[in-house]
């Protein structure tokens, strides 16, 4: 945003004349209340600290409520396109308007619709090649940081359903990783009706939860050999004392290879599920971070040797609990910690990775490549240049030719 950005001429004054200087925007609100927290702005010699609202023309300031809503007090700014009428606080004071529509260079303007309009996927692959490594490096941090919060706030949300209990927290967590992208929530789903008290012992309970979940994804409606019939069976005496259906889910296998067909990964989740209190009292313990995933996988490879599917546990599963962790407990180290750890493998390849790459970004870790993902997906796709560091850059301070 032009306000954010600070990209409005100079020097600024309100619309009657009180001279700005501003000395710090605000930081952007997603929630309710005013647009932006914490500006400080000097109006007229004098030092203000408190939020800024923005709109397109002033009215909407009665539009919407805001001359109503206490939350709104605490505006010493409102910033407009265009000033079309005066407007007031709930107290009756009148609020200090700035109109943006004399003061926004017409090269930046310009810029903007050239962007915006692009029909590209990625609307600034022609000038990428040209903007400062610094710049693109923060830009993937915080984005990087919105994915990681993102997921942990979903694993949280799903923690407190679970009674704040890790253990089942996780194993839906690792569930849904180990489903890919096709199958994410009918394995999700599995957990979810599995026994709550299989998880919680399931070091004894290895061969039923095996069964049960082959059980419930369907698997063991066919007749099989000797192995598949002892499922069967302890599947069926499962269900006599808990009362269990087979769930009725429609599994992806389609585009997958075989190592990721569904009863595969099912298989593979009733190993880890085992391992998984362990690694959690790994965590508990204190114990280095990098000891985590081998526990959970039964095995001593190392991060740095890690195939893919150790990857993907990782970057999908291992990180954003901890993330979750931090967050739950205050604990910013430990989502410092989880960053880092995505930032010691190599970079995943996938379409968001090769797009970026093409167009002359250098991704060279998965907490790069994962960042990718969220930068196309969330910035990108919905056009939001304006918000983006490196779209900003472009639009507001990169000359026609030779972005600095």
């Amino acid at each position: 945003m032009v306000w954010q950005q600070q990209l409005h001429t100079l020097p600024a004054q309100t619309t009657d004349g009180l001279k700005i200087q501003v000395i710090r925007p605000g930081i952007r609100n997603h929630s309710d209340g005013p647009d932006f927290a914490n500006a400080r702005i000097v109006m007229d010699g004098l030092e203000w600290n408190g939020a800024v609202e923005i709109h397109v023309r002033a009215d909407e300031w009665n539009q919407h409520g805001h001359q109503h809503d206490p939350a709104y007090e605490g505006v010493i700014l409102h910033v407009v396109w265009e000033q079309n009428k005066e407007i007031f606080r709930k107290d009756g004071s009148q609020v200090p308007t700035f109109e943006l529509r004399e003061r926004i260079p017409l090269g930046i303007i310009l810029r903007y619709r050239e962007i915006i309009s692009a029909k590209e996927h990625l609307a600034c692959q022609p000038f990428l090649g040209k903007i400062e490594p610094l710049l693109i490096s923060s830009m993937l941090e915080k984005v990087l940081a919105e994915r990681l919060e993102n997921r942990a706030e979903e694993i949280l949300r799903e923690h407190r359903q679970n009674g704040f209990d890790w253990i089942l927290s996780s194993a839906w967590l690792l569930a849904r990783c180990l489903g890919m992208k096709g199958n994410e929530e009918p394995m999700a789903n599995l957990i979810q009706n599995l026994p709550t008290r299989m998880l919680l012992g399931a070091k004894e309970n290895e061969s039923k939860i095996l069964a049960c979940l082959l059980g419930l994804g369907g698997f063991l409606e066919k007749t099989g050999d000797d192995t598949h019939k002892k499922l069967k069976e302890e599947y069926e005496t499962i269900c006599a004392g808990h009362e269990l259906k087979p769930l009725k889910i429609l599994w992806k296998k389609s585009g997958m290879r075989p190592g990721s067909f569904p009863e595969i990964r099912i298989r593979q989740l009733a190993k880890f599920l085992v391992n998984l209190p362990e690694m959690l009292a790994s965590h508990e313990r204190g114990e280095h971070l990098e000891t985590l995933l081998p526990i959970l996988m039964g095995n001593q490879i190392s991060h740095k040797k890690a195939g893919f599917l150790e990857r993907h546990l990782l970057v999908n599963f291992l990180a954003p609990l901890l993330v979750a962790k931090g967050l739950h407990s205050g604990n910013q180290e430990l989502i410092l910690a989880a960053a880092n750890l995505m930032h010691s493998q190599k970079a995943e390849e996938n379409s968001s990775s090769r797009l970026l790459i093409s167009a002359g970004m250098q991704l060279k870790t998965a907490g790069e490549s994962q960042a990718g993902k969220e930068l196309i997906k969330h910035y990108c796709q919905k056009k939001r240049c304006m918000e983006c560091m490196i779209g900003a850059h472009i639009i507001g301070r990169g000359p026609d030719a030779g972005i600095t």
